[in-house]
């Protein structure tokens, strides 16, 4: 942000970094509730693979929808502060950022559309892309490094790759048990990285406006 003032930049930082970590807790949350819910429904219907992955996808648009949400309302706190010049640019930067996700969230989504079987696990694939895609953009429009992102997209890389290797012989004998257990790995996978990460941004979205206090106080 070499467009705003050093202060607006600094509460643009604690502001987004604030967003995204509550975005991140409430979508952990939304999921663990509708991940029970449907485990309740398949103890009265027959599970569907199908069916499976329009819950989890409803429940990925959800977080896509919560974190734009997130972010034009962190905007417009922001910009309240700005003057004429810094409101002018940052819109146009908003305006950008919001683009390249949209197009970047269509593109992380499609492979989902070709490669359902093989199971939850893909999930996992989609949403590391998603992660580091919004770690890249928001470093290539604000100039800001969201280290908690590329962080919490590794690791998703990570289990997923790991698992894949270890359960893929599982897919060719026993195609039920490997969709249980993608769906085991997928989502707590979810839940404990959205959990944790959405509490690293928070915790360090706080630590900088600590910092800040304190350092008022010693001039």
């Amino acid at each position: 942000m070499k467009y705003a003032r050093a202060h607006i930049k600094k509460y643009w930082v604690f502001e987004h970094k604030k967003a995204l970590g509550l975005s991140f807790l409430m979508f952990s949350a939304t999921y663990s509730v509708g991940l029970a819910f449907f485990l309740i429904l398949n103890a009265f219907f027959i599970p569907n693979i199908y069916t499976t992955f329009v819950v989890v996808f409803l429940l990925f648009l959800l977080l896509a929808f919560v974190i734009i949400g997130s972010i034009i309302n962190a905007h417009n706190k922001v910009s309240k502060l700005m003057n004429a010049n810094e409101r002018r640019a940052h819109s146009k930067h908003v305006g950008i950022f919001l683009i390249l996700f949209i197009i970047g969230l269509i593109l992380c989504v499609v492979p989902l559309v070709f490669f359902i079987y093989p199971g939850m696990i893909m999930f996992l694939l989609t949403i590391g892309g998603v992660l580091l895609l919004l770690y890249i953009i928001l470093m290539f429009v604000f100039d800001y490094k969201f280290y908690e992102l590329a962080l919490a997209s590794i690791f998703v890389w990570a289990v997923y790759v790991v698992s894949a290797f270890l359960i893929a012989p599982i897919y060719f004998s026993n195609h039920p048990l490997f969709n249980v257990i993608s769906l085991f790995i997928t989502s707590i996978t979810i839940i404990t990285v959205f959990a944790i990460a959405g509490i690293m941004l928070l915790q360090s979205s706080f630590d900088e406006i600590i910092k800040d206090i304190n350092y008022l106080g010693k001039r």
